[in-house]
């Protein structure tokens, strides 16, 4: 069974690009949402998608507040998210990865194919496992397993979060 990826992102241009990159890895349906236009929030609560890749920036629509938000959301607390960004700082990036809110991979804009790549198959092999114990378990929510880090180099190795290789 395929995942389902949501690309939340304002810009259409960058959307479609990342759609483009996306289709390469197969296995996954993609959809796209455009906010500020849309409450992000709800439309993961109604499209349960398996991955969220969500945009941040400083001016407009701020990727931080909203993965704050879904994280306080027990249905979406789990979801992998990757967070772009285009002008966070490294100490900004740093300041959020140590929060309890933070997400699961964070690629700065602009970003190669591959990286964006490589970042949603890392999450794509976390939220089959999450889908994995959510079915063991009944269809109920379950904690993520515990993840460890990987030898393996990140692509941007300043943003990548503790998401590498998942122990069951």
């Amino acid at each position: 069974m395929s995942l389902t990826v949501l690309l939340a992102e304002p810009d259409a241009d960058l959307a479609r690009q990342q759609a483009d990159a996306l289709e390469e890895i197969g296995d996954l349906a993609l959809s796209v949402l455009r906010f500020p236009q849309a409450d992000v929030v709800e439309e993961l609560e109604r499209r349960k998608p398996d991955i969220l890749v969500l945009r941040h920036e400083r001016t407009g629509p701020m990727g931080f507040a909203l993965l704050a938000r879904l994280r306080k959301v027990p249905a979406l607390k789990n979801l992998p998210v990757l967070l772009t960004t285009s002008d966070a700082t490294r100490d900004a990036i740093d300041r959020h990865r140590a929060s309890p809110t933070r997400a699961d991979f964070y690629l700065p804009l602009p970003a190669s194919r591959a990286e964006l790549e490589e970042a949603v198959r890392m999450l794509a092999e976390r939220a089959r496992a999450n889908r994995a114990l959510s079915e063991a378990s009944g269809g109920g929510p379950v904690e993520p397993p515990r993840l460890r880090r990987s030898n393996t180099p990140a692509p941007t190795p300043w943003v990548q979060a503790d998401l590498s290789e998942v122990t069951l």
